[in-house]
């Protein structure tokens, strides 16, 4: 990632660098997936689990998932997703290289947004205690509910009163 960290910058990744996403995104989307090295997964690990380009191009036309990409300079380097279904963010995710300039902060924020919009009061997220993600939610007022979930690790489940 190239882009610079400045304050300007980082008013520009909360206000305008972040957009919905395309169905054409979900290639990108995987590559982010597949390219970070806490929390990974293969894409033959996320077919498994029912995750496939297939899958979220259809949750996302349907509307049964919220996505939503951080673009700066015009290429996608993160992505983000809710399962309005269950009130859950289930990725999120910044391309190795492209963390700590506010993209993920900006990407939760709309996610928290997105799903107190379709009705939840809570939102649950899981992911790894002893990863960087970990502390970031934490950081940001999701707290541990005590619960473990997870298809290939034991993550622990966040919540957040919306």
């Amino acid at each position: 990632c190239r882009w610079r960290t400045d304050a300007a910058q980082l008013y520009d990744a909360r206000c305008g660098m972040i957009r919905v996403a395309r169905i054409s995104d979900i290639g990108q989307i995987t590559h982010i997936r597949t390219s970070v090295v806490e929390n990974h997964l293969s894409v033959e690990q996320m077919a498994a689990i029912g995750i496939t380009q297939g899958t979220i191009a259809s949750d996302i036309t349907s509307g049964a998932v919220g996505a939503w990409v951080a673009e700066p300079d015009g290429k996608v380097v993160a992505f983000a997703m809710t399962d309005r279904r269950d009130g859950s963010i289930f990725a999120l995710f910044v391309l190795p290289g492209c963390e700590r300039r506010g993209l993920g902060s900006a990407l939760l924020s709309v996610c928290e947004n997105d799903l107190r919009a379709h009705g939840f009061l809570t939102a649950k997220l899981s992911t790894g205690p002893e990863t960087g993600a970990y502390g970031f939610y934490l950081e940001r007022g999701w707290v541990p509910t005590g619960e473990s979930a997870g298809s290939f690790a034991s993550d622990a489940v966040l919540a957040k009163v919306l």
